[in-house]
């Protein structure tokens, strides 16, 4: 998928109401987790959210604290524009600019930004996995975070039994699991960007294990399995009937324990030295 078919789908979500295009995902417990890992660290600091969408994390949740300044980069112009439209932007001095990534490595690449360690925390939430190229977040970051700044990095987890299905049926099958999501990031690759741009791992927390294990797997398969796998499969039906009597056997704590490693969503505390 090309940039600007991405960025159309974004532009669409942002219009519609990114709570009912997302309705799979549980954003006011996304973005309540990130908060709490920085609430205690916000008051006096500058924090920007790199891929922002229509702010909401930041007029929802740092806007709960008192940061010293807060910017939100997005390429979508109709999310920024409807971030920069809530009364609570002009209210809190909230900046947010409509800025593409590649763009963005360029002009820091050819010395036209001097801005780089300018900000305390960076926050990404649900972004790096539909980057052409997941790297760049980490440039973008260890180029704009100050030394001893927090990098506060959020994507989806695909170690648990919902992880595991996706994986096995992006391989065989070519499987999508959304229209959006390009990398089923796994913890090395994260681990790799983490040593080459020279963060430090302070934390790693998985949260929201009913989705990527229990009940709510269930309902999320139940939206995704068909589409992902129309034309794909014969007899689909039939055999998701199958399969999903037999996910109701395993989807149960008494077979597979909550473990630390597979809520189906994965939090990063990186920082910078």
């Amino acid at each position: 998928m090309l940039n600007k078919e991405l960025k159309e789908i974004y532009d669409a979500c942002y219009e519609e109401g990114q709570e009912k295009f997302h309705s799979h995902l549980p954003l006011d417990l996304i973005y309540s987790e990130v908060y709490k890992i920085i609430k205690n660290f916000l008051n006096d600091k500058r924090i920007l959210d790199l891929g922002c969408g229509d702010g909401t994390f930041l007029r929802k949740y740092a806007t709960l604290e008192e940061p010293k300044r807060m910017v939100g980069y997005d390429f979508s112009e109709t999310g920024i524009k409807k971030a920069k439209e809530d009364p609570i932007t002009e209210g809190r001095n909230i900046k947010f600019d409509c800025v593409d990534f590649k763009e963005l490595e360029e002009k820091i690449k050819n010395s036209e930004l001097s801005a780089g360690g300018f900000y305390d925390i960076i926050t990404s939430i649900g972004v790096i996995e539909h980057l052409d190229e997941p790297e760049k977040l980490f440039y973008l970051a260890n180029f704009f975070l100050k030394p001893g700044g927090w990098f506060i990095l959020e994507h989806p987890n695909f170690l648990n039994t919902r992880g595991i299905v996706w994986k096995i049926l992006e391989i065989f099958l070519g499987a999508e699991m959304s229209k959006t999501d390009k990398h089923a990031l796994l913890p090395d690759e994260i681990f790799s960007y983490i040593e080459k741009y020279e963060f430090e791992c302070k934390r790693i927390i998985t949260f929201d294990h009913d989705r990527g294990m229990y009940s709510n797997m269930l309902e999320d398969f139940s939206k995704r399995l068909k589409l992902a796998l129309d034309g794909k499969v014969e007899n689909l039906e039939t055999k998701l009937q199958e399969f999903f009597k037999y996910l109701g056997f395993v989807s149960n704590e008494r077979v597979f324990p909550v473990g630390a490693a597979n809520g189906a969503e994965i939090l990063w505390v990186l920082g910078k030295t």
